[in-house]
């Protein structure tokens, strides 16, 4: 299936007399290394014409269902080929940055908003022909949002020159102080961040063919610069190849290090690659220059590149939709960083196998409002699906995403949805939406509600800490929840400091983790920080106690878990303490199960986690004194499910050993899996049974692994069975089968 089509390189926006690159080539395709449509290599020269057969699946989804209403349509200037949702007055309320170009147009224009879904006439910050990108970022640290604008000019090769622009806000929606520092060879993209970590703002440019990023290094009062070289893929892979495009740049701390790393994309300049082909580096940042690495990820046909830590786990992922017609035809991709240098890729939507429509853009925020990040794209008609919006709701950790949820364009069959940002619109504490189309945009008004949410964000800027509550009393390891309305939006991150302490940071506007925290008191402070790096601040005292807390009558043997009659699953988490005679001291405790001795340590306290078969037991544990003699505490417990054992892999990862793919079973089905950590402890394992959580079971023992064993009842028929472990970093591990119910 071939066509002419005009090639908008992503993040560089050509005008009439800028650059209009167009050739008879095939639609692009696309495919991600390590999922079913891998490749190795770059694609042959003599590529057949491809036919996309759509087959359609649909799932049940468990998540709770986003409510948006589209507000009254804002007319544009010119069509928008970037846009940022930033607030750039301080009202706490976001505003629109789109950067806009037609045959007589090319200018950057701010709708500041009024706080109820509509906007004001838009003002131009700057009219330059060959606009490439923007950024925005407190480059002053005046606590106002300033803006950076990319321009590319001259001839559309390695010749060709960059210039970056720094307009600086007064925080009341005007920018002055224009800032002009050339940046090197022609460029196409833009990203900012602190790079040397002195607290400034810095700025990168991606060149399109010289093969450099330029640091534009923030001194507080101008910008040093500085170019090295980085690698490509395609054109040193084949020799005699045109030169690649680099063409979309993102930064963000992708290993979790506090070091602000960036990640471009790399695409085939030639017509050897017989469609549209990327490549991915990673470049980490070592505090004193950038380490390049080529990710084992490929694409075809994708858009702009965009990043958020989109599993919680403290390190930046990033994401992109792309479109053309091979296997899949469209869809988008997210990769998860491991925090190696290495990602694992994802596809969150795949149009050949779900309806939806085709995205162009996309954009990642909770939109359920359920604690979760999920992913929204602005979508052209799709099979059975209609131009709009469309919601990817995140299922937690890695687990994946939903089907589409989708939302008519109000402009019907006709609308052509490009470009999408989102904030806060209105002061509802809910994340709103930026439908761009044509020459206009659509406010979209989330109206879910925050009934299901862990924990709302604030209806104005501000930050709440909802788990725990000011002098909170809980076991290690804690749990801590947060969300956070950036005064000066969007959000850069939020941190956790215990006792003064950083220990975790997520560069996002919400906070699920659990950390372990020692026995005793403790101050837990959670920090929100705004891309113009106001800071906010909540502190919570918080009570850490002991598993098993020391009885307070002597000659006392107390066994906190398992209870007396309790049915657990093995492995059996046991913990226990005693408190001695008065005049003795408590010098060991031992462990029997059923008269066997099982675990012995010096102490008042002991506590394991112990592999026990299925049935009915006895549980004692002794306490031994130093002048001889001995208390103790027994009961009984039972443990459910087959007499195989604890279902775990022989090493980290997730099993699952009944059923067995493809088994034919009577329900209630058992279901018997467990996993052993990548990261640190699995903190519980769910069950969903077609896409719908069926069993949530916490690990609430010092294991690091975690286990199941439970029976339950699911209707006859074909049934997709998934069990996901999650991590106390935010990750999961999956496993899925399919089994036949009779």
């Amino acid at each position: 299936m071939y066509a002419t089509l005009i090639i908008f390189f992503p993040r560089l926006y050509s005008i009439p007399d800028f650059y209009i690159v167009a050739r008879s080539r095939p639609l692009a395709r696309h495919s991600i290394h390590g999922s079913p449509h891998m490749h190795a290599g770059p694609f042959p020269k003599n590529t057949l014409s491809i036919i996309c057969f759509l087959t359609v699946a649909l799932a049940v989804q468990a998540q709770t269902t986003p409510v948006f209403t589209p507000g009254s349509q804002v007319t544009q200037v010119a069509p928008s080929f970037k846009v940022l949702a930033a607030d750039v007055n301080n009202d706490g309320v976001v505003d629109l940055i789109s950067m806009e170009i037609n045959s007589t147009v090319s200018s950057v224009e701010v709708y500041l908003g009024n706080g109820d879904g509509t906007f004001r006439a838009p003002f131009s910050v700057m009219d330059a022909q060959g606009l490439a990108d923007i950024a925005v970022g407190d480059f002053n640290q005046d606590g106002n949002l300033d803006l950076a604008i990319l321009v590319s000019s001259g001839p559309f090769d390695a010749t060709g020159k960059a210039a970056v622009t720094v307009l600086l806000g007064n925080g009341q929606g005007s920018f002055g102080s224009a800032q002009t520092i050339q940046a090197g060879s022609l460029a196409s993209g833009l990203a900012a961040g602190d790079f040397n970590n002195d607290g400034r703002t810095d700025l990168a440019v991606l060149a399109t063919f010289a093969k450099t990023v330029t640091i534009l290094t923030n001194t507080g009062t101008g910008f040093t610069v500085r170019s090295f070289t980085v690698p490509t893929h395609f054109d040193t892979a084949n020799p005699g190849f045109r030169p690649d495009l680099l063409t979309s740049i993102v930064a963000g701390d992708f290993n979790g290090d506090g070091k602000m790393d960036l990640l471009y994309q790399d695409a085939c300049g030639d017509s050897g690659c017989a469609v549209s082909q990327e490549a991915y580096f990673l470049l980490t940042n070592t505090g004193s220059g950038f380490t390049a690495k080529q990710l084992a990820m490929q694409s075809t046909g994708a858009t702009a590149l965009h990043t958020a830590d989109l599993d919680g786990d403290g390190k930046s992922d990033f994401y992109f939709a792309f479109n053309g017609c091979h296997t899949p035809c469209s869809g988008v991709t997210v990769g998860y960083s491991n925090g190696d240098g290495t990602f694992q890729a994802l596809e969150a939507f795949n149009g050949d196998t779900t309806v939806g429509g085709n995205p162009s853009d996309v954009i990642a925020g909770d939109f359920n409002n359920d604690g979760v990040m999920d992913i929204a794209a602005a979508v052209s008609a799709g099979f059975s699906s209609n131009p709009g919006l469309d919601f990817y709701l995140g299922k937690g950790g890695r687990s994946g995403f939903a089907n589409p949820v989708h939302f008519d364009s109000p402009n019907g069959v006709d609308a052509s949805p490009f470009r999408i940002a989102a904030g806060f619109i209105n002061h509802d504490g809910q994340k709103d939406i930026f439908l761009v189309e044509n020459a206009d945009f659509i406010p979209y008004l989330n109206n879910t509600g925050t009934a299901q949410s862990p924990c709302a964000a604030p209806a104005s800027p501000g930050l709440n800490f909802c788990i725990p509550v000011d002098n909170g009393v809980g076991r290690s390891p804690f749990h801590f929840v947060g969300s956070f309305y950036a005064q000066t939006q969007p959000a850069n991150r939020l941190e956790l400091w215990i006792d003064g302490q950083k220990k975790f940071q997520v560069f996002n506007d919400i906070i699920d983790i659990s950390l372990p925290v020692s026995t005793g008191s403790h101050t837990a402070t959670l920090v929100g920080v705004g891309t113009a790096g106001a800071v906010v601040k909540v502190t919570h005292s918080i009570f850490v106690q002991a598993e098993c807390p020391v009885p307070t009558t002597g000659g006392t043997v107390s066994i906190c878990t398992p209870r007396p009659g309790d049915t657990v699953t093995s492995p059996v988490h046991i913990a226990a303490s005693a408190a001695p005679p008065a005049g003795k001291t408590i010098s060991a405790m031992r462990i029997y199960i059923d008269n066997v001795a099982k675990l012995t340590v010096s102490g008042n306290t002991i506590t394991d986690d112990i592999a026990v078969p299925a049935g009915n037991h006895l549980l004692a544990v002794v306490a031994y004194f130093n002048t001889g003699g001995s208390d103790t505490a027994s009961q009984p417990f039972t443990v459910s499910g087959s007499t195989a054992g604890p279902c775990l892999p022989s090493g980290p990862g997730i099993k699952v050993c009944t059923p067995a793919s493809g088994a034919t079973v009577t329900s209630p089905v058992e279901v018997s899996a467990g996993a052993s950590p990548t990261a640190q402890k699995i903190t519980a394992i769910r069950v969903y049974v077609d896409n719908v959580a069926v069993f949530l079971s916490s690990n609430n023992t010092t294991s690091s692994s975690f286990s199941i064993d439970q029976k339950l009842t699911m209707a006859p028929g074909t049934r997709h069975l998934v069990v996901v472990a999650y991590q106390n970093n935010g990750t999961a591990l999956t496993a899925s089968e399919t089994i036949t119910v009779q």
